[in-house]
């Protein structure tokens, strides 16, 4: 027979009240009874109890998405509280793919309530000595996992790794329509010691990724009337952020070093942390004297090319940062080796067999320019390159998020393209 509605609805009741630890021995047996009555309920607990088992098998990615906003078709597990299926929200039809919005609400936590509605008819097999070999065949079957207790989220954010606190954030906004972006910049390079730190280098991406969204230009969103972006909003105020020369009278460098979860800046809730080498360059750069910059595309360029050396003045200035480092340049590559590198830097495919030949056979002295202008010219270097800033711009052929419809915005990226 195929269980009809109310029996379904009964099925999903007992087992998510099992989950609560709220069923009496009476309702055990009825729940047994139910999972007896037919191959078609049979079937359905184990199909249950298979989902329970593919849930189970992520218990990272239940406890990522316990911890913040749900997507709604995931049933909250957090420190091992489980989600009445009667109490599950009304899937929300705008903003959400159409393909979900047909699944049955009980479904999901009917499928975890499984594998303790196993255990529960074991014991009760135990009871009665009379259970049909249908049930004992059907607890075989099931094969559920023993347990389903999931380990809660951590308690503290600060002992993820930054890229494990990126992805938790990620699977937090999934189906809930945020907008706010996740941190993007988790690094910073340090600059090698000795080396002058350069704001526009070393200090500005840390201060942009972690600082501007409240201390930056938006005055709208700007807290505790402190500016970040510019030396006269840092040097002013009191306390004073920036004292330049003195990291031990500057609030910024205080901020980022106490231990007080009340005063540690960036903030716990903001889900960023400052990795060590970052509060390094920090304070180094206030201790140097806090010299802030324009923005790298409003300064003049200067003529730094040394005025004797023989080759590439590229090479000059390699040689000079190795020589920092202590280290030596690799031996020269082969022929075949640079047009590869070239190829797959400039366009982003690898060259035919025919043009590495042509490559290696040619002995023309200008024969590597050659071969980088007439890359430069292929339209599969401007696809190639399009695709950061289109990134960085957030492109997308579909609206995304909410109800992914198709937008025309192809124009735009042909132009980038062509650009």
């Amino acid at each position: 027979m195929n269980p009809d509605s109310k029996s379904s609805e009964e099925l999903a009741c007992l087992t998510s009240r099992m989950l609560d630890g709220d069923l009496s021995p009476g309702e055990m047996g009825r729940l047994a009874e139910l999972l007896q009555a037919s191959p078609d309920a049979h079937r359905e607990f184990v199909q249950m109890s298979e989902l329970h088992s593919m849930l189970e098998a992520e218990p990272d990615v239940q406890a990522a998405l316990s911890r913040d906003h749900l997507p709604h078709n995931v049933v909250s597990l957090a420190g091992g509280k489980s989600v009445s299926a009667d109490s599950l929200p009304a899937v929300p039809t705008g903003n959400v793919p159409t393909g979900n919005a047909n699944r049955p609400r009980w479904w999901i936590g009917a499928g975890i309530a499984a594998a303790l509605a196993i255990g529960a008819f074991a014991l009760l097999k135990q009871d009665k000595p009379g259970t049909s070999d249908e049930t004992a065949a059907a607890l075989a079957e099931a094969k559920p996992a023993q347990s389903i207790e999931v380990a809660p989220p951590p308690l503290e954010a600060e002992e993820e790794k930054p890229e494990k606190q990126y992805e938790r954030a990620i699977l937090a906004t999934l189906g809930s329509g945020s907008q706010t972006r996740p941190p993007t910049n988790f690094t910073s390079e340090p600059s090698a010691e000795g080396e002058k730190i350069s704001y526009n280098r070393d200090i500005r991406p840390i201060l942009s990724d972690n600082c501007f969204s409240c201390h930056g230009p938006d005055e709208h969103g700007r807290k505790a009337d402190l500016r970040l972006d510019i030396r006269e909003g840092a040097v002013a105020g009191d306390p004073i952020a920036v004292v330049a020369g003195s990291p031990e009278e500057s609030e910024l460098v205080a901020r980022i070093l106490t231990a007080d979860a009340d005063d540690l800046m960036p903030p716990p809730e903001s889900h960023k942390k400052l990795t060590p080498a970052q509060i390094d360059l920090l304070t180094r750069w206030v201790t140097e004297g806090a010299e802030y910059e324009e923005h790298w595309a409003f300064l003049p360029i200067a003529n730094a090319e040394p005025e004797d050396w023989k080759g590439s003045a590229i090479d000059f200035f390699v040689d000079e940062k190795l020589q920092k480092m202590g280290l030596s340049r690799a031996e020269e590559a082969s022929r075949r080796t640079i047009i590869r590198r070239a190829t797959l830097d400039l366009t982003g495919l690898p060259p035919t067999p025919q043009e590495i030949e042509a490559f290696v056979s040619n002995d023309s002295p200008d024969v590597y320019e050659k071969l980088i202008d007439e890359l430069l010219a292929r339209p599969t270097f401007g696809e190639h390159r399009a695709r950061y800033w289109l990134d960085a711009a957030r492109y997308g052929d579909t609206h995304g998020l909410h109800l992914d419809n198709y937008r025309e915005m192809w124009p735009y990226r042909d132009w980038v393209i062509n650009a």
